[in-house]
Parts: structure tokens; sequence; C-alpha cells
């Protein structure tokens, strides 16, 4: 199944097949690379069916606000973005403004700007990296979504998936994250600004794409140039 345009007279796709056999050959295009999809713990048919029954018979699970803020003290990460991961959307290269629609932000608890912070502080991850990171979140009995901490649990698991992957961030106070949201840095998220005070080793910083998050390159202060 293609998941993307063409590009360059290539294609991305989605290809997937039951036992240890060879994946049948996709017509007589050649297949410049290929990856495996993460492998987690989590996911069998039966899991699935009984996720989909509990939604179907409870309704959505609850959201909890205050396990969203101990994700972020946990990760460093902004509390946007750690709402976000904790819905099990961590990154998206959605071009739609404003970022997710108005009944979504407002379960969340998102404003339009924290929304769209977050969504360029998550850019740099990759397909593998998203699917890595929730691939071992959810409980073995999809039925403790709905317990009593049971949010709060799969928060600390996606916590240490996330150190494991990315490291932790010194976290900064909601006002001093509002703060650098308000200065409007067009390309740098408010994490990557207040981590340049919070932790400010000289080092190189990464840049999300121009196309996703504002207009052409620039330095970031405090960063160091490549090469140096």
């Amino acid at each position: 199944m293609a998941t993307y345009w063409p590009i360059d007279g290539t294609r991305r796709f989605l290809q997937a097949w039951r036992g240890a056999t060879a994946p049948p050959r996709l017509g007589e295009g050649e297949v410049r690379s290929q990856a495996e999809t993460p492998r987690g713990h989590w996911g069998t048919a039966g899991q699935l069916r009984r996720l989909v029954a509990l939604v179907r018979e409870r309704g959505p699970i609850p959201w909890d606000s205050r396990t969203v803020e101990d994700l972020s003290l946990a990760t460093g990460m902004s509390r946007g973005a750690a709402a976000l991961t904790l819905s099990g959307n961590p990154g998206s290269g959605s071009y739609y403004v404003p970022f997710l629609e108005s009944e979504e932000r407002a379960v969340l608890d998102l404003k339009t700007a924290e929304a769209e912070d977050a969504r360029c502080e998550l850019i740099p991850l990759h397909d593998q990296d998203r699917l890595t990171l929730l691939a071992d979140v959810l409980p073995e009995d999809p039925a403790d979504l709905w317990e009593a901490g049971g949010l709060r649990r799969v928060a600390a698991r996606a916590a240490q998936a996330w150190l494991a992957q990315r490291g932790g961030r010194i976290p900064a106070p909601r006002r001093t994250r509002e703060a650098a949201m308000a200065l409007e840095t067009a390309r740098y998220p408010s994490a990557d600004v207040c981590s340049l005070f919070l932790q400010p080793a000289p080092r190189r910083c990464r840049a999300p794409p121009t196309s996703s998050c504002g207009p052409a390159p620039r330095a970031t202060p405090g960063c160091s140039p490549p090469g140096t």
C-alpha cells in the first residue's frame, strides 16, 4: 500500500505478509531501501480486538492533564509535546493550520499556538522513532487504560522509552515555556529555546525542515556552528 505521493520517481509503501518466506515482489519496480517495523510486545490480534470492544463498551479513555505534566517533567519535553505523545501522536507532518481540530485541542487542553509549537518540537522524530517510542507503552490488558492510574502507567513507560531514545532535558516551568513561545521564534520550538538557557553547553542545534516550521534557516543563538 502506497503511503505517500511519488517523489523523484520513488514512492514509499507499506507491505505486510505472514510467515518466514520472502515477501512478494512489487511488480517490476526496484526496492531501493527497506526497514523493518519495530516489534514490541503489544499488538496481538486478541489485544486489538479487546481494545476495540472496550472502546465501544466504555467510550474514550479518560484524559488526565496531570499525567501530561508528569511526562513533561520526566523527560523535559514541553507540555504540548507530552500531550501529543501520550495521545499516540508523537509528531505529525500535517500541513493544515491550525494544527489539530478544535475538538481535539480541547480534549488535550492545548491552545492553538501550543499545539503548533509541540508539532514543531516533535518533527525531528522519524517514522521508525515514533513506532519504537510507542511499541511497548500500552498495558498487556487494555482494560487497565480505564482503571485508576492507567494513563499514568502508560506515561511512565513512554517516559522510559523517550529517555532511552532521545535523552532528557531539564524541564522548564510552564510560565517560562509560555514566555518562550510568546517570543515567536518561528523555526525553534519553545522547548529548544528554554534548553539554550537551562543547558547552555556548546552544541550543534538541529533545525526542523523549512517547509514545516517557518521561514528560511538561520543560526540559533548559543549554538556551536558545524565544524567547531
